[in-house]
């Protein structure tokens, strides 16, 4: 940690807003804190980001103290192995993500699905107002064919590490969290099992699905 870097820390915030990027917004001693994993409405236990002075900090949720209505397990443990889900991010509230499963791409993955389409809207909504100056409710709607909100892509980009596994990108970093299969994909992309394979020397694997036309590449 270099002498102007700001330490991380642990605080209990009240959660207050969406913002853009999936992450929600509290204060701090009169700082915004972007959190990461909380919901508007909520008390949980963080943890700040070491880095250079800034007008904001970012923080990772460690704890529920008290939970949303609209919170939902987390769902990037679907796609990850059973026994590399680290317990220890469980808090004595509702379980917070573990960082073995806290990889980027599925941000409101612990909230339920018509809520998560509500948060967006808003922070469109109020982008939309507060930069753009144009006044529109926006309405996030499922992509064709989609059924749970799980199914959707139909093109995805997985990382592979020093050992040839590949994954997902933890948020803001190079560390490659290793999945079971693509999240959120779509028809055949689903299917893939992504565990068995193996690429040592690759750093980026990419995939498409055709839809109807059933081609995977």
């Amino acid at each position: 940690m270099s002498d102007t870097s700001v330490p991380a820390q642990e605080l209990t915030l009240d959660i207050e807003a969406p913002a853009a990027g999936g992450t929600s917004i509290a204060r701090h001693d009169g700082q915004v804190v972007f959190v990461s994993g909380a919901l508007p409405g909520e008390k949980v236990r963080v943890r700040t980001e070491e880095g250079p002075p800034a007008r904001f900090l970012r923080a990772t949720v460690t704890e529920v103290v008290e939970a949303s209505a609209h919170r939902v397990p987390d769902r990037r443990l679907n796609y990850v192995s059973s026994g590399s889900a680290d317990d220890t991010a469980v808090g004595s509230g509702t379980q917070a993500t573990p960082d073995s499963a806290g990889f980027g791409g599925m941000e409101f993955a612990h909230v339920d699905l018509a809520h998560s389409r509500r948060l967006k809207a808003e922070v469109l909504t109020d982008q939309l107002s507060r930069i753009g100056h144009i006044d529109l409710d926006a309405e996030v709607l499922p992509a064709p064919a989609e059924t749970d909100g799980t199914d959707w892509r139909t093109r995805v980009q997985l990382a592979v590490d020093d050992e040839g596994r590949a994954g997902m990108l933890a948020p803001r970093s190079h560390e490659v969290i290793p999945v079971t299969a693509p999240p959120l994909a779509a028809g055949a992309l689903h299917d893939l099992d992504i565990a068995a394979l193996h690429a040592p020397g690759v750093r980026r694997l990419e995939f498409a699905w055709a839809g109807d036309h059933g081609a995977l590449i």
